[in-house]
């Protein structure tokens, strides 16, 4: 399983399909985060909302490089559906990790951070604001490919009302924003600076609705 998610990590950059996205949010918070300093823990909490849909469009992306006659070959070598949907997912989210730790590391290069802000702690606060949101960015890109809505139309359509309905359901108002990723409790609670009880109560409901979704991906997938 190691050497396919190799190969579609490779086949992924020669296509370089998913430098455009990723490029263009970076080039975005380049421009916000040059236009005055802050605290790290506000400005990584922006950071990681901004970034969330296009981490679900990069995913997209990469599952949709994968041919029809591939998938299937790659499953009679593995031997096992599951394992070949575990490398398609376990590829497209390690393509993700270079943009997470560009947007880290962009802050800091354009002066967008105090300087008297740099701390281990800032660092893994912004660590933990664009990881506990990575999960839920696979599972939307996940359902978004080619492999399950079939066409680029109703593909983008899911993906861009998912992340639509997200912004609606997370208010402080929502009834139910546990439907949801917490794209918008984030970076408010890094806002408002909430303790270690509120931040894990946030990473509990973010990988809650990720296994959820990313389990009923594998449920579909298996049974096609």
């Amino acid at each position: 399983m190691t050497a396919l998610v190799r190969m579609r990590l490779i086949s992924f950059v020669r296509s370089q399909r998913g430098l455009i996205a990723p490029a263009g949010v970076l080039l975005l918070l380049a421009a916000l985060q040059a236009g005055g300093q802050g605290q790290a823990a506000e400005v990584y909490g922006l950071s990681a909302m901004i970034l969330f849909p296009v981490l679900a469009v990069q995913a997209k992306l990469f599952l949709d490089t994968e041919p029809d006659g591939q998938r299937g070959l790659a499953a009679v070598a593995l031997g096992s559906q599951v394992r070949e949907v575990t490398a398609g997912l376990l590829a497209a989210a390690a393509a993700m990790l270079p943009v997470m730790g560009a947007s880290l590391l962009l802050p800091w290069l354009v002066g967008g951070i105090r300087a008297g802000d740099l701390s281990p702690r800032s660092v893994a606060v912004g660590a933990w604001a664009h990881l506990v949101l990575a999960p839920a960015a696979l599972a939307i890109g996940a359902w978004a490919s080619r492999v399950v809505t079939k066409a680029a139309g109703p593909g983008a359509l899911l993906l861009t009302g998912s992340v639509i309905l997200a912004a609606v359901l997370d208010q402080r108002w929502s009834p139910v924003p546990w439907l949801v990723p917490p794209m918008l409790s984030v970076p408010r609670a890094l806002y408002e600076n909430s303790g270690a009880a509120g931040l894990l109560l946030i990473t509990v409901l973010a990988l809650a609705w990720s296994t959820v979704a990313i389990g009923a991906y594998y449920f579909y997938r298996s049974r096609r």
